[in-house]
Formats: structure tokens, C-alpha cells, sequence
């Protein structure tokens, strides 16, 4: 027959025969188990020893009870490769009391037929890929003493019924994207030891109630989106058995409670990685037993207590006075410029934080420290004030176009992590500070069109990290400092528009980077520095309006300058031949070489597009003669000769070399070449007798000539393109002399009274010694 259960004892008696033995008669039960073993692909599980035959009590996994029954009380099939979805039929298991499925790939949803597992104590289904909500029907289960469903993927909100386990000790709800509040029902679960809640997507504040769990050894709500502040209720007197609170990693505010330094069983406390302000309590001091503390990455003030060093302690820092100087130092910028005149004043001296006022930007990578200011074309005006250097943090302080007055502070010096500064297109007057030199991060410095006067402080060149500095339109004058020279990371130099004097610093050759190089409309002199061919990423150099002589250096052409587009040397008093190198520099689009007094033929391309030249120019030819004279001495005295209309070189010293030319006349109206002379030793040499011609132009209107002597074999030192040497000589060579058109007329007269004062000197000591002989 098809009996079940235990044959009763007269079945043993005699011959009598019950048969048997037979299946447990519970077979809702059995139906369940092998519900389970099909949905869950049973034949692809790891262990599945017995299953599907014999007695159920003997299949892995599952245990029976003899004081059930033979009822399942046990099933633990956890780490076991089950798949696939729990059957509906799991509730057909009525004393059923651990349930362990931990550590598998189950998915589809919680059935809410667990509700019917009144006997469970332990339901964990952690580590699966379960899907859905959590079935309300779950806080039915009176006697439940662990809910475990942690990293999974349920969604929804966390039901309010949980809070209707009051048996339960641990409810781990970790790792999944459990949205909405928590319910401050949990608050009721007062035998509750471990609460973990983190990694989710949980949103609004902390329930007070949470302070009620008395039995708590451990909170964990980290890594959610909660709000508002630590609830005064987390203390020791609620918790006295805490030893972990992780808070970490949320959107938390206000202060840190005092009142967590009386959990006195505290091993753990994490608070990183929040909005927490305020200063860090000392309380903390007293938690003997606190082994990790992480307050990093917070907007707290003041100093840290000294448990912030020992050990592995972070609590970040070191953070602002609680006076919050940043705030004060605003609010200062908004009273000295006067604020309520602003463009735009959002949220300015309101009581929010000051990170949200308009323009300011916060980073909490710097402990809502002030990172940027962007003022720029705001309406700004009135002084900066002093307290402007009291920004530790900030990086980028753009106050441009506005009409800011006074000078600028020297505390600006202070700004020790500032890579910008752009105060461009305002009214500032005064020198700029050196101490900006002390700004070893700045990368941009933007100070044009302003009033400023003064020199430009040496102190720049320190800022090896500058690749922009902008200060034209402004007043400065002085020399140009050689220590910008270091500046290798430099792409644009722009100088222009001030009343700088001097010569171009030769070390500006050393600017490997330079793209934009601008110098004009100054008051510089001397000649083109030659190694300034070395600036080979140069795209605009302009130093047009300036008084700078000699010769257009040869190292400008195509191989110095790959990139070149625009070259303005204009208007200034550069001499010589315009070098055919020029031509070689195949990106050139934009030459302006006017109002120069060059000589010679012009380039094959000037006149065509943007490339002006001027002229034309009178010719240099040369024509060539020696003879052979003895030195005594070779000096001379730098000359300088001014001209309305023409170029002169002008020499004290009997000359074998005649300049005659008919210029062109320069918009410029006063030129001067120097000469520069060195001394040698007596010596047998032989001198070169040049004679410049130029031919006539058409366009010409005066004429110059000078005389100088080319001597070879002897040293000279010149300003490039300018210098000649010139030496005294016992040669019977002469030549006529001439002087500038400007002269008039004295050093010639002078000359020849010395001529005539020599000539008598030199008679009287031939009679003197004739006298003498005549008496021997």
C-alpha cells in the first residue's frame, strides 16, 4: 500500500506484515524541497547528495528535528551554485528555523509567502542578485532573530514593518539601492545589536529614534545620501554598548555632538567625507577605548584635538580660526568695493555659508576652503583690501574689469596656492608688489590696463611656473629686469604700452616657450639682442615704437623661426641693410619694417599683402684701398649725432673712411647711432680704406656723411650693427672730413686751431735745438 509514517509495533508481532518501512507522511514538505531543487537548477548545484530520493531528512542540506517530527528545521544551502528563483512553495515549511542560502546567484524577488515561516529564527539571503522590494509580509515573522538580504539588488524603500521584529538582533540591508528614508520604526527594535544600512541610496535625516536601540554594538550608515545633523541622541547614555559608527561618505551638516565623547566603548568612529562644521569636539579625547577616527575632508575650524595624531587618526586639517578669516576677508572685499552697488550680490552677508555666495567657489578637497573668486566685471569699485591675502586656498582670483582704485596689496603675497591672477582693465595705481614673487605657483599674472607706475619688481623671475604675464597699458618705466630670462615655461610676454627704458635683456633668448612677445610703444633702446633667434615657437614679436638701433639681427629667419606670422619693427631707428633672411621665414604674413633708417634694396616680397618695408632706401656700395701705417695708440670717444632727417656718424680722429648718403627721410625725427671705440697696443698694421657711396633717391632730402678708419687686427667692441674703430695714425693718408648736416661748424674750426697750435709748437722745439747744437 502506500502508507507513511512509523509502523506501529503489532506490525513486528508474529507473522504480521505491515510493510515498510515508509515515507514521512509530512510530504507538503517534501513538495517544497524538491520545488526548491527544480527552481533552483538543482542538478547544477555543487553538493546535491540524496537529493530527490530516499527519506528528505537525509538530503544535503536539510536537517530534521525528532522532536519535530520529523519536520525540517534547518536548511543551509549556502556557497552551493544555486540559480534561478526561490518557489512560492518556500512557505510550506511551517518549522522551518534557519533558513541559510547565503552566497549563491539567486534572483527574482523575495516570494511574501515567507510570511508563513512563523518558527524562523535565522533568514539569511545575502550575496545573491535577488531583485524588488522587501514583502512587507516579512514583519510577521515574531520570532525572527537575523534578517540578512545584504548585497543584492533590491530597490524600494526599506518597509516601515521592519520595525515590527522585536526578537531581531541583526538586520543587515547593506549593498543594495534601497532608496527613501529610514524608518523610524526601526527605533522599536530594542534587542538590536547590529544595524547596517550602508551603501544605498537611503536619503533625509537620521531618525532620533535610532538612539533608543540601547543594545547596539554597531551603526552603520555610510555611503547613503542622508542629511541634516548627527541626532544629540547618539550618546553614551542611549548606546552604552557602541563600538562602531560609521556616518561617512554622506551630505551631513552642523557640528559634531559632544556628546559622542561619552560613548565610552567606542573602537571605531568615521565621520569623513561629510559637510560637518564647526570645531572638533575635545570630548573625543576622553573615548579611551577609540582606536580609528576619520574626520578628513569636512568644513571644520579651529585646532584639533590631540587625538587627531595618534595612531592612524585622521581628522584632516589644518583648518581655519573659527572666526572663519575667509568670511571675514569677504566681507571686507564687499565692504571696501562697496557691495550693495555690485551687479550681482547674491547671497552675499546673508547667513548662509559663505560657499554659497555668488561667485565664490568652495572645494571640499580642501575643507570648504575658498578655491575661486570671480568678481570679473561685476561692478566693483572703491580699494582692495589687505585682508585679501587671507585666502590659503585659493587658486584663481579674477577681479577684472572693474574699477577698483588704490594700490595693490602686498598681502596678495600671501595667496600660497594662487595659479591665476587677472586684475586686467581697472584703475589700480601705484607699483606692483614684489611680493607676488613669493607666489611660487603662479602660472598667470594679468595686470594691464591699469595705472600702474614703478619698475617691474626682479622678484617675478622667481615664478618659475608663469606662462602668461600681461601688464601693458599702464605707466611703468625703469629697465625691463633680466631675471624674466628664467621664466622657461613663458608663452606670452606682453609689455607694452608703458614708458620702459633700457635695453632688451639678452637672457630673453633663454624663453624656449614664448608664442607671443610684445614690447612696443616703450622707450627702449640699443640693438635687437641676437638671441632672440632662439625663440623658435614665436607666432607675433612686436617691438614696434621703441629707439632701438643697429641692424635687423641675421639669426631672424626661417630656421629660427618656423612659426613667425607677425614681425612689427617699425618706427624705430634700426639701420643697415633689411637681412634677406627675412624671406626665409616661410609663415611670415605680417612684416612692418617703416620709419627705420635702413639702407639698401628691399625685399623681393615687400609691398606685396601686409609686408611693408618703406624705403626705398639708398644703396650701400663699397670701394676698397690699403696702405701701411705704424699705431702708437688707438682710442676714441662714443658719438652720438642727432638729425631731423638723416643718419651721421661723426669722428674725432683723421679718417680714411668716407660715408656720403642721401636718405629717405624717417618719420622718426631724431635718430643716433653710438660708436663705441676700444684702445690697442702699438703695433704695424694695415688699414683698409673704405668708401661708403649710397646712390641718390629720388625721395631724399638731405645728406650725411662721416668718416671713420676700419683697422684690422684690432679689438672691437660694438652694440650690434653700430660700432666702428677708429685710431690715431702717422700715415701721410688723408681724406676730407665731414661732419653731420646738424653741425655748425665748431669742431671744425677747433680742429684746425689745434693744427695750427701744434705747427708752432713743433717750430719752436726745431729752433730750440738748433740753438743747441749750434752752441755745442
Amino acid at each position: 500500500n502506500n502508507f507513511c509514517g512509523a509502523n506501529p509495533s503489532k506490525c513486528s508481532a508474529g507473522s504480521n506484515n505491515c510493510g515498510g518501512p515508509y515515507l514521512n507522511c509530512y510530504t507538503g514538505e517534501e513538495a517544497a524541497l524538491r520545488d526548491l531543487y527544480t527552481t533552483t537548477n538543482g542538478g547544477s548545484w555543487g553538493t546535491k547528495t540524496n537529493w530527490l530520493s530516499g527519506d528528505y531528512c537525509t538530503w544535503y542540506g536539510i536537517t530534521c528535528s525528532p522532536s519535530s517530527y520529523g519536520h525540517v528545521y534547518k536548511i543551509d544551502l549556502s556557497n552551493n551554485g544555486l540559480t534561478g528563483t526561490l518557489p512560492d512553495s518556500i512557505g510550506n515549511l511551517p518549522y522551518l528555523i534557519d533558513l541559510w542560502l547565503y552566497g549563491n546567484s539567486l534572483n527574482g524577488t523575495i516570494p511574501p509567502q515567507i510570511e508563513n515561516l512563523t518558527a524562523l529564527l535565522i533568514l539569511d539571503l545575502s550575496n545573491n542578485q535577488l531583485s524588488g522590494t522587501i514583502p512587507s509580509e516579512l514583519g510577521n515573522l515574531a520570532q525572527l532573530n537575523t534578517f540578512s538580504v545584504g548585497d543584492n539588488q533590491l530597490t524600494g524603500t526599506i518597509p516601515s514593518s521592519v520595525g515590527n521584529l522585536s526578537q531581531l538582533e541583526t538586520l543587515y540591508l547593506n549593498g543594495n539601492y534601497f532608496s527613501g528614508t529610514i524608518p523610524s520604526s526601526l527605533g522599536n527594535l530594542s534587542q538590536l545589536q547590529y544595524l547596517y544600512l550602508n551603501s544605498n541610496s537611503l536619503n533625509g535625516t537620521i531618525p532620533s529614534q535610532i538612539g533608543n536601540l540601547a543594545s547596539l554594538l554597531s551603526l552603520d550608515l555610510d555611503s547613503n545620501k542622508l542629511t541634516g545633523t548627527i541626532p544629540s541622541s547618539f550618546n553614551g547614555t542611549n548606546f552604552p554598548s557602541l563600538q562602531v559608527l560609521n556616518l561617512h561618505d554622506n551630505q551631513l551638516t552642523g557640528t559634531i555632538p559632544s556628546e559622542l565623547g561619552n560613548l565610552s566603548s567606542l573602537t571605531d568612529l568615521r565621520l569623513d567625507n561629510n559637510q560637518l562644521s564647526g570645531t572638533i569636539p575635545s570630548s573625543l579625547q576622553t573615548i579611551s577605548t577609540l582606536i580609528d577616527l576619520d574626520l578628513y575632508n569636512n568644513n571644520f575650524c579651529g585646532a584639533n584635538p590631540s587625538i587627531c595624531s595618534v595612531g592612524s587618526n585622521n581628522c584632516g586639517g589644518p583648518y581655519l580660526s573659527c572666526n572663519t578669516a575667509e568670511e571675514a576677508a569677504l566681507r571686507d572685499l564687499y565692504t571696501a568695493t562697496n557691495g550693495g552697488s555690485w551687479t550681482n550680490k547674491t547671497n552675499w552677508l546673508s547667513n548662509s555659508d559663505y560657499c554659497t555666495w555668488v561667485e565664490i567657489t568652495c572645494s571640499p578637497s580642501s575643507y570648504g576652503h575658498v578655491t575661486q573668486i570671480n568678481l570679473s566685471n561685476n561692478g566693483l569699485n572703491g580699494t582692495l583690501p589687505a585682508s585679501i591675502g587671507d585666502f590659503p586656498s585659493v587658486q584663481y582670483l579674477y577681479l577684472s574689469g572693474n574699477s577698483f582704485t588704490g594700490t595693490i596689496p602686498p598681502q596678495i603675497g600671501n595667496l600660497s596656492s594662487l595659479l591665476l591672477l587677472n586684475l586686467d582693465g581697472n584703475q589700480l595705481t601705484g607699483t606692483i608688489p614684489s611680493e607676488l614673487g613669493k607666489i611660487s605657483s603662479l602660472q598667470t599674472i594679468n595686470l594691464g590696463s591699469n595705472q600702474l607706475s614703478g619698475s617691474i619688481p626682479s622678484e617675478i623671475g622667481n615664478l618659475l611656473q608663469l606662462t602668461l604675464i600681461n601688464i601693458n597699458g599702464n605707466h611703468l618705466n625703469g629697465t625691463i629686469p633680466s631675471s624674466l630670462g628664467n621664466l622657461s615655461q613663458l608663452r606670452e610676454l606682453s609689455l607694452y604700452s608703458n614708458q620702459l627704458t633700457g635695453t632688451i635683456p639678452p637672457q630673453f633668448g633663454n624663453l624656449a616657450s614664448l608664442i607671443v612677445f610684445n614690447l612696443n610703444s616703450n622707450q627702449l633702446s640699443g640693438t635687437i639682442p641676437s638671441s632672440l633667434g632662439n625663440l623658435s615657437q614665436l607666432v607675433l614679436f612686436e617691438m614696434y615704437s621703441n629707439q632701438l638701433t643697429g641692424t635687423i639681427p641675421s639669426s631672424f629667419n626661417g630656421t629660427s623661426f618656423p612659426s613667425l606670422q607677425y614681425l612689427y619693427l617699425n618706427n624705430n631707428q634700426l639701420t643697415g641693410s633689411i637681412p634677406s633672411s627675412l624671406q626665409t621665414i616661410s609663415t611670415l604674413t605680417n612684416l612692418n619694417l617703416l620709419a627705420n633708417n635702413f639702407c639698401g634694396a628691399l625685399l623681393s616680397n615687400c609691398g606685396t599683402g601686409n609686408i611693408n618695408c618703406g624705403g626705398p632706401y639708398a644703396a650701400c656700395s663699397l670701394t676698397t684701398s690699403t696702405t701701411t701705417t705704424t699705431t702708437t695708440t688707438s682710442t676714441s670717444t662714443p658719438t652720438t649725432s642727432s638729425s631731423s632727417s638723416s643718419h651721421s656718424i661723426s669722428s674725432t680722429t683723421r679718417s680714411t673712411t668716407t660715408l656720403t648718403s642721401t636718405t629717405t627721410t624717417p618719420t622718426t625725427s631724431t635718430t643716433s647711432t653710438p660708436t663705441t671705440t676700444t684702445t690697442s697696443t702699438p703695433t704695424t698694421i694695415t688699414t683698409t680704406t673704405t668708401t661708403i657711396t649710397p646712390t641718390s633717391s629720388s625721395s631724399s632730402s638731405s645728406t650725411s656723411s662721416a668718416t671713420t678708419e676700419t683697422t684690422e687686427g684690432t679689438s672691437s667692441s660694438s652694440s650690434e650693427g653700430s660700432s666702428t674703430t677708429t685710431s690715431s695714425s702717422h700715415s701721410s693718408t688723408t681724406s676730407p672730413f665731414h661732419l653731420s648736416d646738424s653741425s655748425d661748424g665748431s669742431s671744425h674750426k677747433k680742429s684746425l686751431k689745434i693744427g695750427l697750435t701744434v705747427g708752432l709748437l713743433g717750430g719752436l722745439i726745431l729752433i730750440l735745438i738748433i740753438a743747441f747744437f749750434m752752441r755745442k
